[in-house]
């Protein structure tokens, strides 16, 4: 299933659909100051992580850590259900419900099995690198739809996806004998291995950086400021694994900024998808979740208030080891699941989510 599901989010976050007609140039997403905050600077919000760990004493950093997690990080994940909820969506993925509805309990069944038979190393590792893919492919589906909507060319989308994710790689695996799960693995495949594995990278990447340079540079029109600035941005949130000792809070730094983008591309898409939707009951709860901002905020605090109060219960009554499992279950299956929902190579995830993506901007407030 793993390489079945890379080669689909290959797919999935490296193509976008057709600009619809009379789409004009120069244009963010949504607008320069939603761009801004939610996608193009969104790195910077991982220096909240790195600073608590800094300033807060143990206690008070775990604690800001666990309520980043619940309040941002848990929305995050859930949020790929928001696609289950369209009425359209649920139709489709009923005709694929082996893979829509039984993939999730095969990574759960899969989860279940490393952690009963002592292979956590081997779970924690690949959760860790396809955690890196995963971030990486969804900063170059975004930057594709930097690209199209600024008339980009999207000859261009291949080399750009292999070139985010070479560099990022590099950047995660240069330090890599600080993760003990992955070194580990790695010094039985050769015990040289973990010491090269970010050389190696390093010198995989560079040709992919220098072919993407040339390509834009030779550009019959030049390329945006919006197309450039999100390209560093794709690169820029792997800067924690190059200067913070511990690789836990360096991938958490890592993922606040990704948690934001997914976040807000996903409200942005049902905000011009859902708000005005009649349909079913979910369908409306999803309009209603994507123009009423209180709504949204109450959406956030449900969720990590109620994953909060499971895991405390689950200490007290003695099922920590399952909530536990549940919980290192989810990351994969949200890879998962978001590899199917944004496979972009089938026509009706390009005319469901890309043709909203490439419309003009709609109004926040209403």
């Amino acid at each position: 299933m793993n390489s079945q599901t890379a080669m689909t989010q290959a797919e999935v976050k490296s193509d976008i659909a057709p600009e619809p007609t009379g789409v004009p140039s120069g244009r963010w997403i949504q607008s320069a100051r939603f761009d801004s905050w939610f996608f193009l600077l969104s790195p910077v919000f991982g220096f909240s992580i790195i600073i608590a760990n800094v300033i807060l004493s143990p206690r008070g950093a775990t604690l800001f850590g666990l309520a980043a997690f619940y309040f941002i990080g848990m929305p995050h994940y859930l949020s790929t259900y928001a696609f289950y909820l369209g009425d359209d969506n649920l139709a489709q993925y009923w005709m694929r419900r082996t893979a829509f509805f039984g993939g999730p309990l095969i990574i759960l069944a899969a989860v279940i099995f490393l952690r009963r038979m002592s292979l956590g190393p081997v779970l924690a590792s690949a959760v860790f690198v396809w955690n890196i893919y995963h971030v990486s492919m969804q900063s170059s589906g975004i930057l594709n739809i930097y690209r199209k909507l600024n008339d980009g060319p999207m000859s261009e989308k291949r080399l750009a996806s292999f070139t985010i994710l070479a560099v990022n790689f590099t950047m995660a695996f240069w330090f890599i004998k600080r993760y003990q799960p992955l070194t580990l693995l790695l010094g039985k495949v050769h015990s040289t291995l973990p010491a090269i594995l970010g050389k190696l990278c390093l010198l995989i990447a560079i040709v992919p950086v220098i072919l993407l340079t040339r390509r834009i540079l030779q550009r019959s029109k030049r390329i945006s400021s919006q197309e450039l600035s999100f390209l560093l941005v794709s690169i820029a949130l792997f800067h924690p694994f190059l200067w913070v000792r511990d690789v836990r809070i360096a991938t958490f730094a890592m993922l606040i900024g990704h948690f934001i983008q997914y976040l807000a591309i996903v409200w942005l898409l049902n905000r011009r998808k859902y708000a005005n939707a009649d349909g079913s009951r979910r369908q409306q709860f999803l309009g209603r979740l994507s123009r009423q901002g209180a709504a949204l905020i109450t959406a956030f605090l449900v969720s990590g208030v109620s994953f909060w109060v499971i895991q405390w219960m689950s200490r007290t009554i003695g099922f920590q080891a399952i909530f536990d499992t549940v919980l290192l279950a989810i990351p994969p299956i949200h890879f998962y699941q978001d590899g199917l929902v944004w496979a972009f190579r089938r026509a009706y995830v390009r005319e469901s989510i890309g043709s909203y993506l490439l419309r003009g901007p709609v109004p926040v407030r209403g």
